[in-house]
């Protein structure tokens, strides 16, 4: 590091072992807010801006997906609602099956996102994990079905169902996807959600207490494995969990999927344990993510991962024409 004030300049340490591979003398890291890092960009001041160091407004995407310095690369990440599976009526399997299935995830991310997104019908990315389509995006037939049959069941009709309420963290985005899940759920199930949106800190402290109904969230993976998700829900009481869901088979396919040698015998259980999770929902599954930035033409050799790692060893500029 050479320097740190608002902003962080680093430069190579003379004594790194393979310091000769190094071939930018110097990085400063800007501290911006992300329209100023935009706009800057577009004054030729920065050289990258957008993930996985700051982040692209949804308005501003539509513009710049035209752009030449436009880049996209999927994340190991998926964007999900978990539901508190503790408090009634989502203690009823079929309502939260209802909800999933009455999502339109296509249209939620080709036409309000922007964000090259994947619909998401499972937890664990389809590249890290071969699995059949759990489940049918924008099922609405099978919703109302679902959902029809939890009301009887539960003596209910429209008239009295439960008031859900969808809560999130403050940001443009969540809020988005608030709005947009809201009308869906009104046109295929004819329920009011209210929406209810707190600063971070607050938000988590009640999805931490348990204290919320369904709650908008993501989960980013720390490796390569399809375990960095679906150890998520192993247990209850997992500070990752929040859901209040567990179940005892599913526990025993990711133990044994630990202990399996095979590589397709290990896949295999780890399939039938993510086929377990979707079935009972206590997550409903989005959207995968995916990483949006701006880099310009003259930017070479950076290496960026789908975990959000950003290598910038053998990084070099070009001259600018």
């Amino acid at each position: 590091m050479d320097s740190w004030t608002n902003d962080l300049s680093i430069i190579p340490h003379v004594g790194y072992w393979d310091n000769s591979a190094i071939k930018l003398n110097k990085i400063i890291f800007n501290t911006l807010d992300n329209p100023t890092a935009l706009q800057l960009f577009q004054n030729h001041k920065l050289d990258w801006t957008g993930s996985p160091l700051s982040t692209i407004s949804i308005d501003a995407l539509i513009a710049l997906k035209k752009s030449k310095n436009f880049h996209v690369t999927p994340a190991a990440g998926i964007h999900l609602f978990r539901v508190n599976t503790s408090k009634f009526p989502l203690d009823q399997i079929k309502i939260r099956q209802a909800l999933a299935l009455a999502l339109n995830r296509k249209e939620l991310v080709e036409h309000v996102l922007q964000g090259n997104q994947e619909p998401a019908t499972g937890l664990v990315p389809p590249t890290w994990l071969k699995t059949s389509v759990f489940f049918q995006d924008g099922n609405d037939r099978m919703a109302q079905q679902l959902f029809n049959e939890a009301l009887k069941k539960n003596n209910l009709g429209l008239q009295n169902f439960p008031k859900l309420i969808l809560c999130y963290a403050s940001g443009e985005r969540p809020h988005k996807i608030a709005q947009v899940v809201q009308q869906q759920w009104k046109n295929v199930l004819g329920i009011n959600v209210q929406l209810q949106a707190y600063e971070s800190k607050v938000y988590f402290d009640l999805l931490k207490k348990q204290d919320y109904q369904i709650g908008i969230g993501s989960w980013y993976a720390d490796f390569r494995d399809p375990i960095s998700f679906l150890d998520v829900f192993k247990f209850r009481n997992n500070g990752t969990n929040n859901t209040g869901w567990e179940n005892q088979h599913y526990i025993d396919l990711l133990t044994k999927g630990s202990q399996e040698t095979s590589p397709n015998q290990r896949n295999q259980l780890l399939i039938e344990a993510e086929k377990l999770l979707i079935q009972e929902m206590p997550i409903i599954p989005l959207f995968f993510g995916s990483y949006n930035y701006l880099k310009k033409e003259n930017v070479h050799d950076v290496y960026f991962s789908e975990l959000g790692y950003l290598d910038l060893k053998k990084a070099y500029l070009s001259p600018l024409n």
